[in-house]
């Protein structure tokens, strides 16, 4: 190996190693991990520390893809049908309504600010029209929240990515004259919709059938069968001029509802590669940024900043939760809950890669506009929560923490479930929890120690509880360990 290769390889071990101690970082000082992923790249880059070469937007944005696409389809993984079922009309309110009114009132904000046409203005609008699944998480998950409050920012996060993609790409083609006609424009917009559906259905349905059909040699084959499904789902759907990004979330949520083998080495690394794309993603994104150029447009980023989290978001979510039961101080959360990241500055390289006229602008004023909404939408979030009263604690233990271990001819499942603090089970002895005869516990984690399941043994809210679960019964049968949803409770 050259000693450029050499140089090349560490300098991937350095990015990798400093992102993931970047994650403790911003957990322990309240920040999104994106700041600090930026900010490496930034670091790295021709104003910084000159590492890295100024790359090429067009060689970014192919990787940003494969990169969003992985994000994307992580999140549909995670996502509980069971648990979406509840706040699956709101979400996609926000996600479609409330994408569109988002993007909208932030162009008339930005025609009204700067001198720029109009369809520059909507284009803005439309990339910072989402919220960031990545950063919702990593907020929302360290609190205690009113669940269906919780379901619903996390829902839509994973959904309304997708919406604001399909609205810049059809701003685009308008933009380059590419659109002929209206009617032209409308099924563009309407078919990258219904075939990215479509694809993404299709494409979970081949997988399920495949993964459960093949019989690979070893456990590890399994996610990387998966993630060749998700770059092989992304390409069909794009090929097809349908959405990419919506067929490959959808086909996450499509898996993340059906019974697989080795569920939970498959979850497992695709969380591992998500995170790696975002470190990857937001460290070549930084690259992108020139800070010698932010200062000219600052003030208005941060009035279109201060107008979205202040205005903007908050009259998009009470217009699109109207007569859905919600209460002022929950739309007032939601609305404060618009955290911007990763996909509006992918989505700000478009214009870039297009060679738009005012391309630069708007990436410096998305990526400001990004840096804007980290700092002050989510170090304050949690606060805001507090004060309102929807957060009643600090981080609890995971709720629900399933790692299955499929057996190819026993059909079981091993799930290890944390029991949370007003688990109805907490207080009584294993054998009054009406445990069947079909579901056998192996064993109990208490404080880093184990303790032999007996029928005496008294449960503790935090107990790891280890369960063999004929796989037709874990759903259903996990419920009990858990409190009833909050979905409907009163404020």
């Amino acid at each position: 190996m050259t000693s450029a290769g050499a140089l090349a390889l560490l300098g991937l071990a350095l990015l990798l190693g400093a992102g993931v101690l970047a994650t403790r970082l911003a957990s322990r000082i309240g920040i999104p991990a994106l700041l600090l992923f930026l900010g490496l790249g930034i670091l790295a880059g021709p104003e910084g520390l000159g590492w890295v070469t100024l790359p090429k937007a067009g060689s970014i944005q192919v990787l940003a893809a494969a990169a969003l696409a992985f994000i994307l389809f992580e999140g549909g993984l995670r996502t509980q049908w069971t648990e979406f079922r509840q706040v699956a009309w709101p979400s996609l309110s926000l996600a479609t309504v409330g994408v569109f009114i988002t993007a909208l009132l932030t162009a008339l904000l930005a025609r009204w600010l700067i001198d720029i046409p109009w369809l520059v203005a909507l284009l803005l609008g439309a990339i910072l029209a989402s919220t960031d699944a990545a950063a919702i998480f990593a907020v929302v998950g360290s609190l205690v929240l009113r669940r269906r409050v919780q379901l619903l920012v996390e829902a839509e996060s994973g959904l309304n990515d997708p919406m604001a993609i399909l609205l810049t790409v059809f701003l685009l083609t308008l933009y380059q004259g590419q659109a002929s006609s209206y009617g032209h424009a409308f099924f563009f917009f309407g078919w990258q919709l219904v075939g990215g559906l479509l694809v993404g259905l299709g494409a979970g349905f081949v997988m399920v059938k495949v993964l459960r059909r093949m019989r690979l040699d070893g456990s590890g084959l399994y996610p990387v069968l998966t993630m060749a499904g998700v770059l092989g789902t992304y390409g069909a759907a794009d090929l097809l001029k349908a959405s990419g990004f919506l067929a490959v979330y959808v086909m996450g949520v499509y898996l993340g509802g059906q019974r697989l083998p080795y569920r939970g080495t498959i979850v497992r690394f695709q969380e591992a590669l998500a995170w790696m794309s975002q470190i990857v993603l937001f460290t070549m994104l930084g690259l992108l940024v020139s800070p010698s150029h932010l200062a000219t447009v600052s003030g208005d980023a941060l009035l279109i900043a201060l107008g979205q989290m202040l205005i903007l978001r908050p009259i998009a979510v009470v217009l699109s939760l109207l007569g859905m039961g919600y209460t002022s101080r929950e739309m007032i959360w939601i609305g404060w809950a618009g955290l911007k990241g990763a996909v509006p500055i992918v989505l700000a390289t478009y214009p870039l890669v297009a060679g738009l006229p005012h391309a630069v602008f708007i990436f410096d004023v998305v990526f400001l506009v990004v840096i804007f909404s980290a700092l002050l939408q989510g170090t304050t979030l949690p606060y805001l929560g507090k004060a309102l009263g929807l957060v009643t604690g600090g981080k609890p233990p995971p709720t629900v923490s399933l790692e299955f271990v499929s057996l190819e001819e026993g059909e079981l499942d091993l799930a290890e479930v944390t029991l949370p603090e007003h688990s109805p089970v907490v207080g009584k002895r294993l054998a009054e929890c009406a445990i069947p005869e079909t579901v056998a516990v192996s064993a109990i984690v208490r404080q880093g120690k184990v303790v032999p399941p007996r029928g005496g043994t008294r449960l503790q809210a935090g107990d790891h509880l280890y369960l063999w679960i004929p796989q037709d019964q874990g759903d259903e049968f996990l419920q009990r360990f858990y409190p009833p949803s909050d979905a409907g409770s009163p404020p």
